[in-house]
């Protein structure tokens, strides 16, 4: 019965070092992201929300010389969005290829 618990203990302390692993490799993930602004170079949709997919509802047209602060960049199969803060305070998504953008410091 002791070497049940002990297993069990090891298996429980096992998943919360997974489970922690993973968290903080996505909050490092997340902050790299922030580390990028977007330079809008070319009329370019702005979506409404955060991105979950390769489009949605079109909210506004961000204009040529507009710089946005990324939030957060996701990879789809079909697509790459990256969420953005414009400098109004308006949120939403790009979606890279609907439009002209510049990343700063570039994407590798």
């Amino acid at each position: 019965m002791q070497s049940l618990k002990f297993v069990g203990t090891i298996a429980i302390a096992a998943g919360l070092l997974i489970a922690g692993s993973i968290a903080v490799w996505w909050e490092y993930d997340v902050w790299q992201d922030r580390k990028h602004t977007v330079v809008v170079t070319g009329n370019t949709p702005l979506f409404e929300g955060h991105a979950e997919n390769c489009g949605g509802t079109r909210i506004a047209t961000v204009h040529p010389g507009s710089e946005a602060k990324v939030q957060r960049i996701r990879y789809w199969k079909a697509c790459a969005t990256i969420d953005v803060i414009l400098p109004n305070g308006q949120e939403g998504f790009i979606v890279l290829g609907d439009g002209e953008v510049r990343i700063n410091p570039p994407l590798p």
